[in-house]
This record gives C-alpha cells, sequence and structure tokens, in this order.
C-alpha cells in the first residue's frame, strides 16, 4: 500500500496548536506518513493576530511536514476540510485527518495504519473512528453506525464526489432519516436537515450521512486513541460532558468484534446523553420533514 497522508487542519488555536504538532514529533512511526497541514486564513480582523501566530507554530516545526497549504483568505472549517480531502485523495490511496484541538496517540496511529491496510478492499468499511464513547473499553474494534470526527481515517476511493451535494438528502425516505438519527438516540438527523436549510455550516453530518446511505460501516477502535484539548474555543465545537481518560495499556486483537453489545450501548449512552426535547424535535422532523 502507498504511503498515507495526515491532513491537519488549523485556523486560529496556536498553543493547542503546538501541543498537538509535539505530540506528532513524539509518534514511533510519524515518519510512515506525508504531513500535510491546511492553514486557514481569519474570519473576522480580531483572528488575525491568532492565525499569525499559528502561521509561527507551522513554521517552527516546518521538518514535521511534506506539504503546508496556507489559505489566503478564510474557508472556514466546511470548506477548508473538503477542499483539503479533495485534494488529498487526488494524490494518495488513504489518509488520516485531524484538527489543530486533537491528539494522536501512538496506539492511535498503530490503528489506522493498520487498518488502513488490513480492510483496503473491504467496502463494507467506509470511515475509521479513532475516538470512541468513554464507557467503551474493550480489546476487539467492531463495526458501527456511530461515526466520530475527533480523528479518524478512510480511503480515497470512499470519498465520493457527490458526498457534499445537498440534493443527495433532500428526498430522503422516513426509514433513511431514522437510521440517520441512530433510532432517535442522536440529533444528527436534525444536524443534516439544519443543513440543508442553511442554518448550520458544519461537513461531518453529511459524511455520516453517506455512509448511512452507502450502507458503508464505520470501523470503531475498542477504546478511544485520542484526546481532545480544545473545548475552551473553536469553531462548530460543542461541549460534551465526556470525561477524559488515559489512553487504554489493553492491547488490541485485531479481529472483527460482532459489536452487538458496543452497539447497544452506543444507543443507550446517547439516548441517555442527549437532551429529550432535542429529541422530540428530531422524532417532529424525521416524521414530518
Amino acid at each position: 500500500m502507498s504511503r498515507t497522508a495526515l491532513a491537519i487542519f488549523a485556523y486560529n488555536r496556536p498553543d493547542n496548536l503546538t501541543h498537538v504538532l509535539e505530540s506528532l514529533k513524539s509518534l514511533e512511526r510519524i515518519n510512515e506518513v506525508d504531513c500535510i497541514i491546511f492553514s486557514d486564513g481569519a474570519r473576522e480582523d480580531s483572528d488575525e493576530v491568532y492565525v499569525e501566530q499559528v502561521r509561527d507554530v507551522i513554521s517552527l516545526n516546518s521538518s514535521l511536514f511534506h506539504n503546508v497549504i496556507i489559505r489566503k483568505k478564510n474557508f472556514g472549517l466546511k470548506k477548508n476540510i473538503i477542499d483539503g480531502i479533495d485534494k488529498i485523495s487526488k494524490l494518495y490511496e488513504s489518509f488520516i485527518v485531524i484538527e489543530d484541538d486533537i491528539i494522536l496517540s501512538n496506539k492511535g496511529l498503530e490503528f489506522c495504519l493498520k487498518s488502513l491496510e488490513t480492510y483496503s478492499s473491504n467496502y463494507l468499511i467506509g470511515h475509521i473512528n479513532l475516538w470512541n464513547y468513554p464507557i467503551m473499553n474493550s480489546d476487539r474494534p467492531y463495526l458501527t453506525n456511530y461515526l466520530h470526527c475527533w480523528g479518524w481515517a478512510s480511503w480515497s476511493n470512499r470519498w465520493k464526489p457527490d458526498t457534499f451535494s445537498m440534493n443527495k438528502y433532500r428526498n430522503l425516505s422516513v426509514y433513511q432519516k431514522i437510521k440517520i438519527s441512530k433510532y432517535f438516540s442522536t440529533l444528527h438527523y436534525s444536524h443534516l436537515y439544519g443543513n440543508l436549510e442553511g442554518i448550520n455550516q458544519t461537513w461531518a453530518i453529511y459524511w455520516l450521512a453517506s455512509n448511512i446511505l452507502n450502507s458503508t460501516k464505520c470501523l470503531s477502535p475498542p477504546y478511544s486513541m485520542v484526546r481532545n484539548i480544545g473545548f475552551s474555543s473553536g469553531e462548530n465545537t460543542e461541549k460534551y460532558n465526556f470525561p477524559e481518560k488515559n489512553i487504554s495499556q489493553k492491547k488490541i486483537i485485531y479481529k472483527l468484534s460482532k459489536g452487538y453489545w458496543q452497539n447497544l450501548i452506543s444507543w443507550l449512552y446517547m439516548l441517555i446523553k442527549t437532551p429529550k426535547l432535542s429529541l422530540l424535535r428530531t422524532v417532529y422532523l424525521v416524521l414530518f420533514k
């Protein structure tokens, strides 16, 4: 398999980015991937000083990067990621994606590289998660429809041109909407509807919905292999009350679990955690919009 790209998307958080890049340099297999960073331009005048500081951090760590993409204007997170992965997918067969608040562990990079190679011909898998719910701590990866974007990986032949076409999602059946909502355990369909109505501007919900419509699954690690350090700031970030914990040292057995109990626990966990009034709104949108 050819080399894998590791895409880093940065905006206006120089301190977070410093921690992220320092952690990347310490990874045992970092020389096996091509690190490519995309630095977005300032959206407001008040952001310019922070964007310049981000670019200073990039310059100080220039030896880490195979390529540096400096945006001359503000793309926004959604466009920055979509355009960046579009470019990478034309040059690489596979890629790993983190934002400027995600600390990737040695186990996380190992899990990505091994999974990208092992399952490259398994077209049932469209996405590889690196984060998982904090209640998960087994020893085998499993397949799920619960897609997470706090560090993830995929293959270029899964990154379809029509993924972000709104028309693809305007005439969904009720059953398709229910599947996107994870059987009414999440607000995912509400998020998709908000994007279609121009209320939200996010990218991951399209990627999630596309995987469900294409009947592809997410490969989830048995436990989280990344840490999110960006709750104090960030574009399109919601502050979930997920406790942080150290990366588990439990050895991974690379034999897929059926995932029955993991998916049941995920459904129950999100059903309990998600605000009930918001879930009722999701039910209304699924049935009547």
